[in-house]
């Protein structure tokens, strides 16, 4: 590594820490370690991680092998610190019988919100927190189709198998295809991203038609 990259890098993970600092976190703490340390409760946090992951596989959770969390000295603790093993506990069959369909009034994308201890929601709130709360669902990706209806629709897939909020467990494309689902063509990325960061800030993904 040359010496002008090694500068680079030094003082690219001294502001790192710096921007932590200054956001209440301990001296040695990077954003990525503080972000991994709530990834799995924090949406937000989940959100930024993924993105980071574009990058470097892992990276939040690499982040926290470094050091040992100290809590003493971290004025603004954003979450308490679990592990993936310790909070994707839900299995998909355990997710299925906790969820009903909720219809949004406006394109929102958002994992399903629990109430009276249901998680409802709509197809892209079903296959948001397929990927945040069942394991293994976070390798699948987002893709858009049209319903036996005609109507817009968000499936999890990988091109192959698929799952979705009506049948509810992963079937091959030729199933859907033979339901009448049709157009079945994977979200890109930044578009997701627009319409998770949209309705975090205005409740909803705008300029998006149902």
């Amino acid at each position: 590594m040359g010496a002008f990259k090694v500068y680079a890098t030094n003082v690219a993970k001294a502001f790192d820490k710096l921007c932590s600092a200054l956001l209440g976190g301990d001296e040695d703490d990077t954003l990525s370690k503080r972000f991994g340390k709530c990834e799995y409760e924090c949406h937000l946090c989940w959100l930024v991680c993924r993105f980071l992951d574009l990058f470097e596989k892992d990276h939040c959770q690499k982040a926290l092998r470094y050091r040992s969390y100290n809590v003493d000295t971290e004025l603004w603790e954003w979450g308490k610190y679990k592990s993936k093993k310790e909070m994707m506990k839900m299995t998909l069959e355990e997710f299925n019988l906790k969820y009903k369909y909720k219809r949004d009034t406006h394109e929102s994308w958002k994992p399903c919100e629990l109430e009276d201890g249901l998680y409802r929601g709509d197809c892209e709130d079903y296959c948001l927190s397929l990927q945040e709360l069942v394991p293994g669902m976070s390798r699948y990706d987002l893709y858009y189709c049209k319903s036996a209806r005609g109507r817009g629709h968000c499936i999890l897939g990988d091109g192959n198998k698929f799952i979705e909020c009506n049948y509810q467990r992963m079937e091959p494309k030729e199933f859907y295809i033979s339901k009448g689902y049709t157009k079945i063509k994977k979200f890109f990325w930044l578009d997701v991203l627009y319409r998770i960061v949209s309705t975090k800030l205005f409740g909803r993904a705008l300029f998006i038609g149902r």
